[in-house]
């Protein structure tokens, strides 16, 4: 149950105990706070290894699509948004050496098992942010170490999140600290890096209910009233001429907005 909790405290919402026998094997006396860290490096190991295996049986023709990447970044553990999964696939095809046409929208492109491959290990490699982000994340920490410690404090939190430029309901860090094990005291960049992947699972989760509860009709849509009156409840008032203004440069429908 304890090696449970610390699954889904790191997004593995649906767990195989297929594979937690496996790096178990006949043991089960209580683990140390190195063991469950190295149990947790493991899991993700043989799950990402799984996946890779999956693309095979997905992939037509030898490629998969964005939605079909979207899906294997979730069943890593990982909340990613879109425009993040856009940058680490083109970062990855990037890394591949292979050609790409870059005028066809991430979202659009044919993925390869080499490109699915580099993707996998950089999503991984930085915890489920992009490049951007986690350079963002390191700026934010090291500006907030003011006596350069390699440590922040826990109360911290708040302000940094702010400082990086989210708006987002208190109860969400706070759940965010207390999911971490985190309450008072120092906090390491490894732990930061952490809490905000924690912190990015449960603000997407409140954004989605609270787009579901927008969607009276449940048909996947909300319009431009109903999305103004979603960002107030999020902490974010928006006014007509800045919706629109996005609209336009996102050239997006004003009255179909989807998740």
């Amino acid at each position: 149950e304890t090696l449970g909790a610390f699954l889904e405290l790191a997004g593995h919402k649906q767990q195989s105990i297929q594979v937690i026998n496996q790096i178990l094997g006949e043991r089960r006396y209580p683990l140390s706070m190195e063991e469950i860290f190295h149990f947790l490096v493991k899991y993700e190991e043989i799950v990402l290894n799984r996946l890779r295996d999956e693309f095979f049986r997905r992939a037509e023709n030898g490629y998969i699509t964005f939605a079909q990447v979207e899906d294997f970044a979730f069943d890593l553990g990982f909340t990613p948004l879109p425009h993040s999964l856009q940058e680490v696939l083109e970062e990855a095809v990037k890394c591949t050496g292979l050609a790409q046409n870059f005028d066809v929208p991430a979202h659009m492109m044919p993925v390869s098992r080499p490109v699915f491959e580099r993707f996998s290990s950089l999503l991984v490699d930085r915890d489920g942010f992009s490049k951007s982000e986690a350079r963002a994340l390191h700026l934010a920490f090291r500006r907030f170490d003011r006596d350069d410690s390699g440590t922040i404090d826990v109360d911290e939190v708040p302000p940094i999140i702010c400082w990086l430029g989210f708006c987002t309901d208190p109860t969400i860090v706070g759940r965010a600290t207390a999911d971490s094990g985190l309450s008072k005291g120092a906090l390491s960049l490894e732990g930061f890096i952490a809490l905000m992947r924690r912190h990015r699972e449960l603000e997407y989760d409140y954004t989605l209910r609270l787009f579901e509860r927008f969607d009276g009709d449940s048909d996947g849509c909300i319009n431009a009233t109903e999305i103004m009156r979603l960002f107030r409840n999020l902490g974010v008032p928006l006014s007509p001429e800045a919706l629109f203004e996005v609209v336009e440069d996102c050239d997006l429908d004003p009255e179909r907005f989807t998740f």
